[in-house]
């Protein structure tokens, strides 16, 4: 970056000395301060360099491919699509030029949980680590100062309300979720889904423990019979119930809920199997008896010579009940077919029986493997983000400062979008890996209850120091335009919900959560990265707090589609001086105005405005100079 030393009081917000010198109209922020992110569906070498033309003082490179695929030209661009030779170009040209680098690894991962269309899996998780980890190696290849690794934190999707966990009056309403709210489950060991609606019912028959003395004595659940009908009744159960039983927890309201609806097949199996295997007892019975009669009829069968003497030698004899009478004349064959069909029949039962109990004990276990959504993909995700936070310590060798993994909120409708679920993710990582980096053994998340050797223990290493280490490489990208979609779902004033928005940023930067700023606009809908000024985000209130908070970390104004005019606009609505010479100050306002075209021709070109003079002739074929 070439720099001018002017005599007189010439001044130029991109000089070195402009650190000091900016503040004489206290400016939110000046142009050296701010900086904006590539558009990660370009070859990333040549936007670096549109964006230095641009006059941005740090940059975040961005990719948008699929998980660990292969990039293309056609807007997949991966990291690995850049090789040595243009990395080690990226890393000079952000020494040459005095800016600091940024990477946002692609938004395609969508969360560090492992959730896919088929449920949780750990391919799925593991996939989208490396595909973060690759992300980091190119971070570490390109920048020389460290710096944010931007994750996008959708972890898993939850009701609009549940993000107001703790809060005692409801601030956010969701599109009719008052009888229409789902609640997900998770098994453990299997990663599958189960889904748990307000607007449903179970149909219990109620139940309660009994003795059968004269039989067993083995306790039992007995089913309420109406007596007047002589029919087991069942009763309606609602949410209402569910949650008055498990005193307001939704999470435990709709474990409950689907256990009830589990223990209707469990009681269903029960009830087969106890028959099959009554059926199976009895049939042994029988089966002995047969045998006996068969024996005792094939031994005496050679002394009897007529029919009547089989009636009158067994006329009080056990085997007589045993066999019709139109089969007297040959009592063995009858007997044989009788044992045979007796046989089948223990046989079906027993393997009825079997099947019953073997699906009445994966149920029972089952259960016990159910759990919330929220529990099982926080853990997930802290173990993900640890391990990248673990990863990217490692990665650093050289660098001035550390690289770390900056999971950023993203939108109302996924968890962490909230910033408090945000600073949660943050602060159970953060405790996950001084876990990781202490612990000789860990219970690893893919194999619950389990404890296994620990792959990432560090010898030698306090609680202290692992923990400084955990906050130095996991911290939190908050990106205010993502928050301000919060607004569609709030109920109250604009006002009111600025009010909240900021009180939010203030616990972030308490917490010590924050550690990087995505900077757009938008009117509280959708994120469509308007300018900056151009929407109704408080972002000149934000960056005042930002400000005043002494924040340290880096400010990206992500531009959309309107590229080089935003950052620019980011300066107007600040209230940035761009330069001072001869008494008069130049600020953001003055120049988007007049370079970028609204409402004057520009009077220069820079970057990717600037025509190709090999491709663009003018008429009279002179060249461009």
């Amino acid at each position: 970056m070439v720099e001018y030393n002017l005599p007189g009081n010439y001044w130029h917000a991109m000089d070195k000395n402009a650190e000091a010198a900016y503040y004489f109209s206290n400016p939110l922020m000046n142009a050296a301060g701010l900086g904006i992110s590539t558009p990660p569906m370009k070859d990333q070498l040549e936007s670096l360099k549109a964006k230095i033309f641009q006059g941005a003082k740090h940059v975040e490179l961005g990719f948008m491919s699929s998980p660990m695929q292969k990039g293309s030209a056609q807007g997949q661009i991966s990291p690995e699509m850049h090789g040595r030779q243009e990395r080690e170009a990226m890393r000079e040209l952000a020494r040459i030029n005095k800016i600091s680098l940024s990477v946002h690894a692609t938004p395609q991962i969508g969360g560090m949980t492992g959730l896919g269309q088929q449920g949780y899996s750990e391919e799925t998780r593991d996939n989208a680590m490396k595909e973060v980890k690759r992300t980091i190696d190119f971070a570490a290849d390109v920048s020389e100062d460290g710096g944010a690794v931007v994750v996008h934190a959708q972890e898993f999707p939850r009701p609009i309300t549940e993000a107001e966990e703790g809060e005692k009056f409801r601030k956010f309403e969701g599109y009719k979720e008052t009888d229409k709210t789902t609640h997900y489950l998770v098994d453990e060991t299997t990663g599958e889904i189960a889904a748990v609606r307000e607007d449903q019912k179970n149909f219990i028959v109620p139940r309660e423990e009994e003795k059968r003395e004269a039989v067993t004595g083995i306790p039992y659940e007995r089913a309420e019979m109406d007596e007047d009908k002589r029919i087991f009744k069942p009763e309606p159960r609602d949410w209402d119930y569910y949650m008055k039983k498990t005193k307001n927890d939704p999470d435990e309201a709709a474990k409950e809920f689907y256990k009830d609806k589990l223990d209707a097949e469990y009681w269903h199996l029960k009830g087969q199997a106890d028959e099959y295997e009554a059926g199976f007892y009895h049939g042994k019975r029988t089966e002995k008896k047969i045998k006996e009669a068969l024996k005792e009829w094939e031994k005496l069968k050679p002394h009897l010579k007529k029919e009547e003497d089989f009636t009158t030698y067994l006329r009080d004899h056990e085997i007589i009940k045993l066999i019709p009478p139109e089969h007297y004349k040959d009592p063995v064959h009858y007997l044989k077919e009788k044992l045979w069909e007796t046989q089948r029949r223990i046989s079906y039962h027993e393997e009825a029986s079997v099947s019953a109990r073997e699906r009445i004990a994966e149920i029972e276990d089952k259960r016990n493997r159910i759990k919330s959504m929220k529990d099982f993909s926080l853990e997930k995700s802290a173990d993900s983000y640890a391990q990248l936070g673990y990863y990217a310590w490692k990665k650093e060798k050289d660098h001035s400062k550390p690289i770390f993994v900056a999971p950023e909120n993203i939108f109302p409708e996924q968890y962490g979008g909230h910033p408090s679920e945000l600073r949660n993710i943050i602060q159970k990582s953060r405790e996950k890996m001084v876990e990781l980096l202490t612990e000789t053994e860990v219970e690893m998340p893919n194999r619950p209850g389990r404890k296994v050797d620990n792959p990432f223990y560090q010898k030698g290493i306090s609680k202290s120091k692992a923990k400084k280490i955990a906050e130095d490489h996991i911290k939190a990208t908050f990106d205010i335009a993502h928050a301000n979609t919060w607004r569609k779902y709030f109920q109250g004033s604009d006002k009111e919900f600025n009010k909240w928005l900021l009180k939010e940023v203030d616990k972030l930067k308490q917490d010590g959560i924050l550690g990087h700023v995505h900077l757009s606009d938008n009117f509280g809908y959708v994120d469509d990265h308007q300018m900056i000024g151009e929407g109704n985000v408080p972002i000149k209130e934000f960056m005042e707090k930002l400000q005043k908070s002494d924040y340290k970390g880096k400010v990206v104004v992500e531009p959309g589609h309107f590229d080089h005019k935003s950052l620019r606009a980011a300066l107007r609505t600040m209230d940035s001086p761009i330069y001072r010479i001869g008494g008069d100050i130049v600020g953001g306002a003055d120049v988007l105005d007049t370079h970028s075209g609204l409402t004057y021709m520009p009077k220069y070109l820079f970057g990717e405005m600037t025509p190709n003079p090999k491709e663009w002739i003018l008429w009279s074929e002179l060249p461009m100079e």
